[in-house]
């Protein structure tokens, strides 16, 4: 090898190694400046997810330990309401957060019923909340029945804290790729 190519390839090799530094650069600054606006960085999405701020977390919280239901139906009792609402006024008021919406039963009848049941009730607050003002590309909803309890479901104690609705509350932020344009 000629003094000339040793030269071509040390170049070469700088170069690829410039590149893969800033491919790298890339990719860990964006997860930076999300980690430091409290975030979690999602690679796959390449999104900044941040969790809800504790005053519409309180919200939620209420709306957690007031919604209830008509028994074995997924017809919301009228005095849930202004919980709910308390929740659509904070998604009106901030566009850029999504709503998840999971349903779940106790153990009592049966497995696909309650699977269906907590579904259906999920889907009700859902079409609630869109009632309200939220748009439905924000907000997602799905059951798990009676597979994930809380308590032991032998007690009516325990029964209880199964049958429930959880709302969990991302800030999903698209930070700037840095890429050229054309």
């Amino acid at each position: 090898m000629n003094k000339g190519q040793k030269i071509a390839l040390i170049i070469g090799s700088l170069v690829v190694l410039g590149g893969v530094g800033f491919l790298l650069y890339k990719r860990f600054k964006n997860r930076s400046e999300c980690e430091k606006k409290g975030g979690k960085w999602d690679a796959k999405t390449k999104t900044c997810k941040i969790d809800a701020p504790k005053e519409f977390q309180s919200v939620i919280a209420k709306a957690y330990d007031n919604l209830t239901f008509k028994t074995g139906s997924a017809e919301i009792i009228k005095a849930s309401y202004p919980f709910l609402d308390g929740i659509a006024e904070y998604m009106k008021a901030n566009p850029s957060f999504s709503l998840s919406i999971v349903g779940h039963t106790d153990s009592q009848g049966d497995e696909a019923y309650n699977q269906r049941l907590s579904e259906d009730r999920a889907e009700s607050v859902k079409s609630y909340l869109i009632k309200k003002g939220i748009g439905e590309i924000s907000i997602t909803a799905s059951g798990k029945g009676e597979s994930e309890p809380l308590e032991d479901n032998n007690t009516p104690e325990g029964r209880d804290k199964n049958r429930r609705v959880v709302f969990s509350v991302t800030k999903v932020e698209q930070l700037p790729t840095n890429t050229p344009t054309a």
